[in-house]
C-alpha cells in the first residue's frame, strides 16, 4: 500500500482491511534522502515507523533524492 502517513491513506488502508478478498503485506512510503521526512506530509521517518509498528505492518522506504522530478519519481517507484 502506498502509505503517505496521512488521514486519506489511513482511510484507504481501513477500507482495504475490511475486504476479505484483499491483503496488505507492506506499506510503501516515499521519503526525502536529504531530510528523512515523508515527501507528502513532512512527517519524520521515526513517526512513520511508529505508525507501521502500531499497524503491525512492515514498511518499505522509497528514498527520493533532492529535486526529484515526476520522471525520476516514476523511475524510482
Amino acid at each position: 500500500m502506498n502509505w503517505s502517513s496521512g488521514k486519506d491513506a489511513a482511510m484507504a488502508l481501513h477500507a482495504l482491511l475490511q475486504n476479505p478478498n484483499l491483503e496488505c503485506r507492506t506499506l510503501l512510503t516515499s521519503i526525502s534522502q536529504e531530510f528523512q521526512r515523508v515527501s507528502m506530509h513532512g512527517l519524520p521517518r521515526a513517526l512513520v515507523e511508529k505508525q507501521a509498528q502500531a499497524l503491525e505492518l512492515p514498511i518499505q522506504w522509497m528514498e527520493l533524492p533532492p529535486n526529484t522530478t515526476m520522471e525520476s519519481y516514476d523511475r524510482i517507484l
